[in-house]
């Protein structure tokens, strides 16, 4: 779903994969990290000329319509990231953002501090947050089992 907006569509982590995934680039997680940043930092350390869409996979009903708002607002903003606010939960959303790799230098900061949450970056002043639109907000639902998964799809 992904292809037709980004040059190259890479996972992040280890563990096992589905069969139709296999032909996809790995990229491993940077050493010194926690939880997801060490994620999106072992993709910048490898590709550093590279902005980032990420996006989490659990999230089962992401919609073209939302990546390819998501990527118009993030060629409009100034900033170092778009981390989209969800008015339904009043949360910063950055599992379905896009980063710059300017941002790694945040990153290593808050690591240092012991702050492996992706919103320790949002305190910087160039992290644009616009607010997602009503009708694309079930694009940043995310799902952990079965239960919540036939919730979503009704």
């Amino acid at each position: 779903m992904l292809s037709p907006f980004v040059e190259q569509v890479c996972l992040s982590g280890v563990g096992d994969i589905p069969e139709s995934l296999v032909y996809l680039e790995r990229i491993g997680d940077a050493e010194g990290f926690q939880g997801p940043m060490a994620g999106i930092m072992g993709a910048m350390g490898k590709y550093p000329a590279r902005d980032w869409l990420v996006m989490a996979c659990d999230m089962p009903v992401v919609s073209g319509e939302a990546v390819a708002w998501l990527i118009e607002q993030f060629n409009l903003m100034q900033g170092d990231a778009l981390i989209p606010l969800n008015a339904g939960t009043g949360k910063l959303e950055p599992l379905f953002a896009l980063y710059r790799t300017k941002v790694a230098g945040a990153f290593k900061a808050a690591a240092a501090a012991n702050r492996f949450s992706l919103t320790s970056i949002c305190e910087r002043e160039k992290i644009f947050s616009p607010l997602i639109p009503e009708d694309l907000l079930t694009s940043w639902s995310n799902v952990n089992d079965e239960e919540q998964l036939k919730k979503l799809l009704g």
